[in-house]
């Protein structure tokens, strides 16, 4: 199983080195039709847990602003039709479907999942709890 997810959209890949089931460290990209969102060394399930909670927040708001805890800055999504914009540190991705996002967010959200309950079950740890996450893989 490999150490990262490249989806349509999103994709992410995990620091190399030791792998931390509980805190998973890597880098997070959102590639839009035009332009590209990136977070470099940051914790990945945060931010696909705080991303999966914007997007639902676009079916009643058109612009919503998406607060990583543990990054300084937050992500700004804005709905335009069928579609949306990610803001995050001066650069900004359309993203030609709202719904094509959601997905891509689920099995980037899956696929994290799987290589964390593997590894913890290699190093002979408990799975992590990830609720959030886990809630963002299952849909």
């Amino acid at each position: 199983m490999g150490k990262s997810y490249s989806g349509r959209y999103v994709r992410w890949r995990l620091a190399e080195g030791a792998l931390e089931p509980y805190d998973p460290l890597g880098d997070f990209f959102i590639d839009g039709e035009d332009g590209r969102v990136e977070e470099l060394e940051t914790l990945l399930g945060a931010c696909l847990v705080a991303l999966s909670e914007g997007v639902s927040r676009l079916q009643t708001e058109s612009r919503v602003l998406v607060d990583v805890v543990v990054e300084p800055d937050a992500f700004s999504l804005e709905r335009m039709g069928e579609g949306m914009t990610v803001e995050y540190r001066g650069r900004v991705a359309r993203i030609g479907s709202i719904n094509g996002f959601r997905a891509d967010l689920r099995a980037a959200a899956r696929m994290l999942v799987e290589v964390l309950d593997a590894e913890a079950g290699r190093i002979g740890m408990e799975k992590p709890q990830m609720t959030e996450l886990r809630a963002v893989a299952a849909g």
